[in-house]
């Protein structure tokens, strides 16, 4: 093995407004959220696939400028900025969330933003609007959206891109946003209050999508679950985080919730990860990270369920994303590259993700919480005080038996909230996994050489960061 470092310590952050429920043994976490955003966009107006909306994700024009940010800094956290560029996301294509119905913009005049536009034609609900000429080209069928390239157009769903060789995407994408935010979102807010700069496409999220995919509803899925109450009770938490834990809101168990960057770039097709949740869990009570993931590049689709042990709802989303990338109806039709899958969960989610190894689809897992190794190329990740009894020994070796490329992340002085604190890093310090998360899938999935530099050597990116992890790698060259 490569790059195994012992005996190794992290300072400890502060984090605040935690939400602890038990899993299975094990535990989820979920960040305090509203879904009154999520409402608005869900209505899924004849369609199977967006949430609302028939047009297609938005697209960067050669006149349009694209995202040029490097990877994404993380403020707050004592002058810390991995992953190299500082800031936010800059240039590209405007985007914003905005008012149902239908309006029209006209070239030039009566837009929002400098620079000269072509002409524009907006959608209504469910339609398509394109602006073509100097401003480059723009996708609504969600939301006003406002560019620097000039144009102005709204309709009802997911969020619009306007491209514009004047200016950039990053100046309308909110910022700060936060759970239950469909976005576009430049950066990310988690309960811990500490910001974190998203990658240079932006992220959205579509709630309630995949209708003609559901699944069977477990019997725990349900909005205020007396099993799910009961798990929440268990840990002593203050009631009224519980109570905000376990309002599902208008969450559709049997559908999935995608998360896919802001914009994307002409020609380009997105490699595809679907995600299992913790038990008691839900997709947004993991903002941070899907957003993180999907801003640099990829679709995630994760299945609503909070029961996903058997693997059966992730597979079955990969069904449904397959399929939306085959049909022309589809906003994802032919923006996605259906042999770069990957498959990651959390705890039973965890469970899950080693489940779905079996299908010829996936190529690489990273496993969050439980167990330690699969038979395809894995990221096992743990942390001190994980109820599932993991240990850095035993982490490494597991990754020392593998027959195909391995590692391992095991968190150190995790926040001491309780007794199974090192099972919710990702939840409460998801500043801390996003990178090396991002950087896996980059590396397995995109062959991406800076990404690899992240695992590979003695002198590796997560190689002798004594204060924060240990780490651990096999047939990584």
């Amino acid at each position: 093995m490569s790059g195994l470092n012992t005996d190794v310590r992290c300072a400890a952050s502060t984090v605040a407004s935690r939400r602890t429920v038990a899993v299975m043994g094990a535990i989820a976490w979920l960040g305090a959220f509203s879904w009154s955003a999520c409402e608005q966009a869900a209505t899924a107006t004849g369609t199977s696939y967006g949430a609302g909306t028939t047009a297609p994700p938005p697209t960067s024009s050669a006149a349009g400028s694209t995202v040029t940010a490097g990877t994404a800094a993380i403020t707050g956290t004592a002058g810390a900025k991995p992953g190299g560029a500082s800031g936010a996301p800059s240039a590209g294509a405007a985007s914003a969330a905005g008012s149902s119905g239908a309006s029209a913009a006209a070239s030039g005049s009566g837009v929002s933003g400098a620079g000269a536009a072509g002409s524009a034609v907006a959608a209504g609900a469910g339609g398509v609007g394109t602006v073509a000429g100097a401003a480059g080209v723009a996708l609504a069928g969600a939301g006003a959206v406002a560019g620097q390239g000039g144009m102005d157009s709204a309709g009802v769903g997911a969020a619009g891109v306007a491209g514009g060789a004047a200016g950039g995407a990053s100046s309308t994408w909110k910022r700060s946003c936060k759970s239950g935010d469909v976005g576009p979102c430049a950066s990310f807010i988690p309960s811990n209050g500490m910001e974190v700069e998203l990658g240079p496409y932006g992220a959205v999220m579509e709630p309630n999508v995949g209708k003609g995919f559901a699944y069977t509803v477990a019997s725990g899925d349900s909005d205020d679950n007396a099993y799910c109450r009961s798990f929440s009770s268990a840990f002593g938490e203050d009631p009224s985080a519980s109570d905000m834990l376990l309002d599902t809101g208008s969450l559709d168990f049997t559908l999935y919730t995608v998360y896919r960057p802001a914009q994307f770039k002409d020609g380009e097709k997105l490699p595809i990860i679907t995600w299992g949740n913790g038990t008691c869990a839900q997709p947004e009570g993991y903002a941070t990270l899907l957003r993180y993931v999907a801003s640099h590049g990829f679709l995630i689709v994760a299945p609503n369920s909070r029961f996903v042990g058997s693997g059966a709802e992730m597979r079955k989303g990969l069904d449904f994303i397959f399929a939306a990338n085959e049909d022309p109806m589809s906003p994802y039709y032919q923006r996605l590259d259906t042999t770069k899958v990957g498959a990651m969960g959390h705890s039973q989610g965890g469970q899950g993700t080693v489940a779905t190894v079996s299908d010829a689809r996936v190529k690489a897992v990273i496993i969050w919480n439980m167990g330690t190794s699969t038979t395809k190329p894995f990221l096992a990740v743990s942390g001190d005080t994980d109820v599932t009894g993991a240990t850095p020994s035993g982490m490494g070796s597991a990754v020392n038996r593998a027959t195909v490329k391995a590692a391992f992340l095991y968190y150190h002085m995790v926040p001491a909230t309780g007794s199974a604190s090192g099972h919710l890093t990702l939840m409460t310090q998801p500043e801390r996994v996003v990178e090396p998360a991002t950087a896996w899938w980059k590396y397995i999935l995109n062959d991406d050489a800076e990404s690899k530099a992240y695992f590979a050597g003695t002198s590796c990116k997560l190689c002798m960061r004594d204060d924060e992890f240990e780490f651990g790698q096999k047939g990584i060259e």
